[in-house]
């Protein structure tokens, strides 16, 4: 853990405790799963969309019990929006019918699951996305099985896959965007709009969004540049393939959402969104 990510962890805590007073959380952010929940969300239906929701209730799960948790910062976003799919707008996509939490993709041949923490299915396309809120601040290990080449066997050539050939050879270097787990995710949703397309053949357009946590002031620190950096590089490399990738901040997501046309229910939830994840560090 680097030392802003360190120093985060009690601000994200500070954070949870101002927002929700009732909430039960720890010295180290940790709380059981309603008071991570922002407040005003329907948690029923949270649950409903949300199968390994409590599949460790009370316990310390940094992915999900922590006020810190990237796929809790995704759940908290989008939670709202489970009642009031047709006025979501994503990168000018619309009129989605799905939304899923924690959805288990497809396994690739030699390779564990990946987990998508935002699934999103629309008549014109399917999202998937991944969250991320101060891991890329730690670093990662690239691993890719050999096996995993099988998956290429029948499949053209990409910048995905070129992506993957240089992190194996060790000719690209990222120091905090965990590219190798985007080109796993990429497989995983390839092979899930693949079997959905059935018989039909036809297949849906996918993409992979990337929505990273930043503090307001991030301009400030190197590790946030340098972030930003990495992820402008892989978007150029995998540029042009058949599941694009697109990434933006989170503040940024929020901000788009307030410029268009607004649910009269989503100022006071993104009131909400702030008071749990905007401050200065």
């Amino acid at each position: 853990m680097s030392n802003v990510e360190q120093n985060l962890t009690p601000l994200f805590a500070q954070a949870l405790r101002a927002a929700k007073p009732k909430s039960r959380v720890d010295d180290l952010g940790y709380a059981p799963f309603d008071d991570c929940l922002v407040e005003g969300v329907a948690v029923a239906k949270v649950r409903a969309a949300f199968p390994t929701a409590d599949s460790r209730p009370g316990g310390r799960q940094p992915r999900l019990f922590a006020a810190n948790s990237s796929l809790m910062l995704a759940v908290n976003v989008f939670a709202p929006w489970l009642g009031d799919l047709d006025a979501l707008e994503i990168l000018k996509q619309r009129d989605f019918q799905d939304l899923r939490f924690d959805l288990r993709l497809p396994a690739v041949e030699g390779e564990a699951a990946q987990w998508l923490p935002v699934l999103l299915v629309g008549a014109n396309g399917v999202i998937g996305i991944e969250s991320e809120c101060t891991e890329f601040l730690s670093g990662h290990k690239v691993e890719f099985p050999d096996a995993l080449e099988a998956f290429w066997a029948s499949r053209p050539e990409n910048g995905w896959r070129r992506q993957m050939r240089a992190l194996k050879a060790g000719d690209e270097g990222y120091g905090h965007l965990d590219a190798a787990r985007l080109i796993k995710q990429y497989m995983g949703l390839r092979l899930l709009l693949e079997a959905a397309a059935g018989d039909t053949g036809r297949q849906l357009p996918g993409m992979l969004l990337y929505l990273f946590w930043e503090p307001l002031n991030a301009a400030r620190f190197d590790e946030f540049s340098r972030h930003r950096a990495e992820i402008d590089r892989f978007a150029r490399a995998v540029r042009g393939a058949d599941i694009e990738f697109k990434a933006m901040s989170f503040l940024d997501l929020w901000a788009a959402w307030s410029r268009g046309k607004a649910p009269k229910w989503l100022p006071l939830h993104m009131t909400r969104l702030h008071q749990l994840y905007s401050f200065r560090i």
